[in-house]
């Protein structure tokens, strides 16, 4: 059996605008910034799975990302387990909502970023899909444990090219990031 989950919410996070909100964006735009320039851009990404069960299956196989590229980079980007609460209408570089800060600002504290649970690899450029695998554990601990899930970072301290892939609010719903799991 094979589900798939549009995002619910999204947003990123941009260094340089340490207080401002980004969802209303139609894109979600990730950028390492290996020199210090202050240009780091992080990517939130949530799903809303409280309705999916796996009963009556005995494991989830894979878990797949999907992502339409506006513009990619040569450079691998990393995902990560979010480990707090995070609100897409007011996340900030500073702050995971309007009255919470992150641990360190961009969530990249402990309590803000978990386990490495997977990499995006974009090749070229243009409005083609790619597509991420992540550790089906970590959506199967969402599925049993939904108060347990903040969705995902998507980040690179490294790259110095920036990952920019359409997010919830394409005009397209064929373009927003999407979630697939495969069940047995």
């Amino acid at each position: 059996m094979q589900d798939s989950f549009d995002g619910e919410r999204d947003t990123f996070l941009r260094k340089a605008w340490p207080n401002t909100n980004a969802s209303g964006s139609g894109f979600l735009d990730a950028l390492g910034d290996p020199s210090n320039t202050g240009a780091e851009q992080v990517a939130l990404v949530h799903w809303d799975l409280s309705g999916v069960t796996l009963a009556g299956q005995t494991e989830l196989c894979s878990a797949e990302l999907d992502f339409t590229l506006v513009s990619a980079t040569v450079d691998s980007y990393s995902i990560y387990a979010a480990k707090r609460a995070w609100d897409f209408s007011q996340a900030t570089w500073n702050n995971a909502t309007s009255t919470v800060a992150w641990e360190i600002a961009g969530a990249q504290g402990a309590t803000d970023r978990g386990s490495l649970v997977g990499y995006v690899y974009p090749t070229g450029s243009g409005a083609k899909t790619v597509s991420a695998s992540i550790a089906p554990y970590i959506v199967a601990n969402w599925i049993d444990h939904p108060e347990q899930n903040y969705g995902l970072i998507i980040a690179s301290h490294s790259s110095s090219d920036n990952l920019v892939v359409y997010s919830d609010r394409a005009s397209s719903p064929t373009n927003r990031p999407m979630l697939r799991l495969v069940v047995h």
